[in-house]
């Protein structure tokens, strides 16, 4: 089957194609626009001659209407350079072997990653005016590299990506920079200090001054919002609000030419106070310490808290603090199990197996074993699962929840930390109830019993439950009843000679994807039981 049949013919392109190197609106400053006649391709079809100068011999133009690509293809004895004009963006592509009709493009780029490397240049934004600019960049970058018509793929692709990201940086430089004196003149110095400042390294020496001068002036620029006489806890809430608001201001549909400013403005001030901290605590000071704990007390949400959140979290594990210091941290954690799922959560659970104390313990313990929020109770359950005795005498609790997780429409989510702690605490008991519910006739329970009963069980099936349950398993491998997804964690317990016969007749006679299945089960079977299966 060719690629095209396979795929619509831009996923090909999309899959090679580098990234946009810069906006569309800064082509005009990066290549110039010259007088030309003709379409982009036309365009193209006449800057892009140079190529046959090198070796190569023009194969003809491909146009895809539908999907917006047109392609010139010239190709010499062992490789084919093809110009794509994919929606606005221009790339050069190199690919081995020669090539004579233009419409393959396709099945040249199909290989890349799995046979024979491609190498490409690009891919830049633009207009038909902008084209022979391009082409001499493409010429400067390339002429060495492919004249001869052999070139060498083993340095072709690095040699080109290189060039690419220069004329990139170089074009994303000058934008920064004009857009750095704009914002200079404008009075939006901190703005400007964070544009020169990210090119700092590479700035000439009236750039460089232009720098000082702005980072002079912005000590002076109003601020969007004054402290007053907040506390710090109401400070940390107020500069978390003005965040979400400038966020909101930038999202919108007819944004203001200052929003972007705006917020970024808005995110320093909060951020850039607590970097400052961060720094001070890791050298011992108390009060920076003090502040990053307000901080997490307060519990702002907006733009990238819960990631600055997380490393607090991560930073307050090491900490030198006194016992007022962990209490209040202690009630932290407790309001992160009580708040819902967070991104900084597992952070939180680190640093609970440094602070937790009996106290904090049996809070989790009692809302393991009592609420009535099921997600409360797992996180809980999660949160003691990073204290070194906090399952301690917990079982049948952990047991609900790993029951109730079993129950999950994305099994595969919570799979990994359910069998885990159903393998560690099960027991007698518990795996009657697996069985009961893994054999029983409603299927949502059926599922839920045989999610748990690889790692649930504490005897080995008899007889007639390895029957019924291989009857289960054959259902599954044919994509039917509650053990689909489940055919290979269920074979190993299930395994017997009867077993392997029929899902090996599968996975030699049946179609895919039921072929497939009953391999994978047959093959877990022999991993987890050795060649010679049970004759039961």
């Amino acid at each position: 089957m060719q690629p095209d049949e396979l795929l619509p013919r831009s996923v090909w392109l999309y899959a090679v194609m580098p990234v946009p190197r810069f906006p569309a609106a800064t082509a005009d400053t990066a290549f110039g626009v010259e007088d030309v006649v003709g379409s982009t391709a036309e365009v193209a079809a006449r800057a892009f001659t140079i190529v046959e100068n090198w070796g190569y011999r023009a194969i003809g133009r491909y146009q895809d209407v539908a999907n917006n690509i047109e392609a010139l293809g010239y190709s010499s004895g062992s490789a084919t350079v093809w110009v794509a004009l994919v929606t606005g963006l221009l790339t050069v592509f190199v690919t081995p072997y020669p090539e004579g009709d233009p419409t393959r493009l396709n099945r040249h780029l199909a290989t890349h990653g799995r046979t024979d490397p491609v190498a490409a240049w690009g891919a830049f934004p633009v207009d038909a005016g902008h084209i022979p600019a391009v082409a001499r960049m493409f010429e400067q970058a390339a002429k060495d590299l492919l004249t001869g018509g052999a070139p060498d793929f083993k340095v072709l692709g690095s040699r080109l990506e290189a060039a690419a990201a220069v004329l990139s940086g170089t074009v994303w430089r000058r934008q920064s920079l004009a857009t750095a004196q704009e914002l200079a003149h404008a009075g939006r110095h901190r703005a400007a200090v964070r544009i020169l400042s990210y090119w700092e390294s590479e700035l000439l020496p009236e750039q460089r001054a232009l720098l000082e001068t702005e980072r002079r002036a912005a000590i002076t620029e109003p601020s969007l919002l004054e402290r007053g006489t907040r506390t710090d806890r109401e400070w940390f809430t107020a500069r978390a609000e003005l965040i979400t608001a400038k966020h909101t201001d930038l999202m919108a549909p007819n944004r203001p030419a200052e929003a972007a400013v705006d917020f970024h403005d808005a995110r320093d001030l909060l951020y850039d106070d607590l970097e400052q901290a961060i720094k001070r605590s890791k050298l011992g000071d108390k009060k920076a310490t003090d502040y990053l704990i307000t901080f997490v007390e307060a519990d702002p949400w907006c733009f990238r808290s819960g990631y600055m959140k997380g490393r607090l979290y991560d930073l307050l594990r090491r900490g030198n603090y006194d016992e007022t210091a962990r209490q209040r941290l202690r009630a932290v954690l407790l309001m992160l199990v009580d708040v819902g799922y967070r991104i900084e959560f597992r952070s939180a659970c680190r640093l609970a197996r440094q602070i937790a104390d009996a106290d904090l313990i049996g809070a989790l313990r009692a809302r393991l074993g009592a609420s009535p929020d099921r997600h409360l109770r797992r996180r809980a359950l999660w949160m003691l699962c990073y204290v070194p005795t906090g399952l301690e005498e917990q079982g049948p609790a952990v047991l609900e929840v790993t029951l109730d997780a079993a129950g999950e429409a994305d099994w595969w989510r919570v799979a990994g930390w359910a069998s885990s702690l159903c393998r560690r605490f099960a027991d007698d008991e518990f795996d009657e109830k697996i069985r009961t519910l893994a054999f029983s006739s409603e299927e949502a329970s059926a599922r839920r019993g045989l999610r748990l009963l690889p790692s649930g069980l504490r005897q080995p099936l008899d007889p007639p439950q390895r029957l019924h349950l291989e009857s289960i398993i054959v259902d599954a491998v044919h994509e039917r009843g509650p053990g689909i997804g489940l055919m290979e964690s269920l074979a190993t317990i299930a395994d017997t000679k009867h077993l392997r016969l029929r899902l090996a007749a599968l996975a030699q006679g049946a179609d895919s994807p039921v072929n497939n299945y009953a391999r994978w089960a047959l093959n877990a079977a022999i991993r987890a039981n050795g060649d010679e299966a049970p004759d039961l």
